[in-house]
């Protein structure tokens, strides 16, 4: 499974990656990103799975991220982390699968991650890729 972390504030993606490394299972890669057009150009070579998405971030913040990554990949599992519960609407108006206030802890992810792991292992990543130039998107073989 392919999970990622974007988030501005360093403290923040080591906090989130201490918490999930006792989740991860051989062959999982979690990678991070401190913003937003990183995370979407990792996306869009290879789709992430899960993706842990602070809300306020300068540039892109993570609800405005959400559009587009959801436009490469339409089954990335996106959960929103934030100091702030004034985004919930707009996350889950994304289709946000969950919405985290930090400070964030391993029992927080437990459940987030076995249920993005039992969606991939449903959908056992069948897609194809089509692009045009520098813009991609992928279309799972099922849909």
């Amino acid at each position: 499974m392919r999970i990622a972390i974007c988030d501005d504030v360093p403290e923040c993606v080591r906090n989130l990656e201490r918490c999930l490394v006792p989740l991860l299972e051989p062959g999982d890669v979690c990678e991070s990103h401190v913003d937003g057009k990183t995370l979407i150009s990792a996306h869009r070579n290879q789709p992430y799975d899960l993706v842990f998405l602070d809300v306020e971030m300068p540039g892109l913040n993570g609800i405005e991220l959400g559009i587009p990554l959801r436009g490469i990949y339409q089954h990335t599992r996106i959960v929103y982390v934030t100091r702030h519960r004034d985004f919930a609407v707009e996350a889950f108006a994304l289709r946000a699968a969950h919405y985290l206030v930090k400070p964030i802890k391993v029992s927080d992810l437990v459940d987030i991650v076995a249920e993005a792991r039992a969606f991939y292992r449903s959908r056992i990543r069948g897609y194809l890729q089509i692009g045009w130039m520098q813009s991609r998107t992928f279309v799972d073989l099922d849909d």
